[in-house]
């Protein structure tokens, strides 16, 4: 297997209930390594563009609302098939529906009880991952743009 590298976000609940140290934890425990890692509070036209897919669906607005009410954390992780096995890791979005030993059975709140509160954002499919991947972090993710860093961080 060749090594990937992802975004995983720890939402902005997890980052209120204390839980990004836990989270990147599992992620290390995994045997993943931590390439880049930012907190940041996202204004809504980035929060907009990263959950461009969902546009025009009934819960895009709840989306944006909740990730633009506070502070997140960004992570870019690498390893061996990354975007499979982290999504694995952070189990189903609905964390009742969460495998024991997941991140979102562990951590996360019932659905809905913070907009679309889950405590973590998870890669789709490779393809994605790797697009919203390369945007936060600039060349330390292989990109030259970056809809998250700072001017001169790209």
């Amino acid at each position: 297997m060749a090594d990937e590298r992802t975004l995983v976000l720890c939402k902005p609940d997890a980052v209120a209930r204390g839980l990004v140290g836990e989270v990147v934890g599992r992620l290390e425990r995994k045997g993943f390594r931590l390439v880049a890692m930012e907190l940041r509070t996202l204004d809504e036209a980035t929060a907009k563009q990263h959950y461009g897919e969902h546009e025009g669906k009934p819960f895009f607005g709840d989306l944006v609302s909740f990730i633009t009410s506070g502070p997140l954390v960004a992570l870019c992780v690498e390893g061996p098939d990354a975007v499979s096995a982290v999504r694995t890791l952070m189990g189903p979005t609905n964390p009742i529906a969460a495998p024991p030993g997941s991140i979102r059975a562990s951590m996360s709140l019932t659905p809905g009880s913070l907009g679309s509160s889950t405590t973590t954002w998870k890669p789709s499919i490779p393809p994605i991952a790797r697009t919203r991947f390369t945007s936060p972090f600039g060349t330390v993710a292989g990109a030259s743009t970056s809809i998250f860093a700072p001017a001169g961080l790209t």
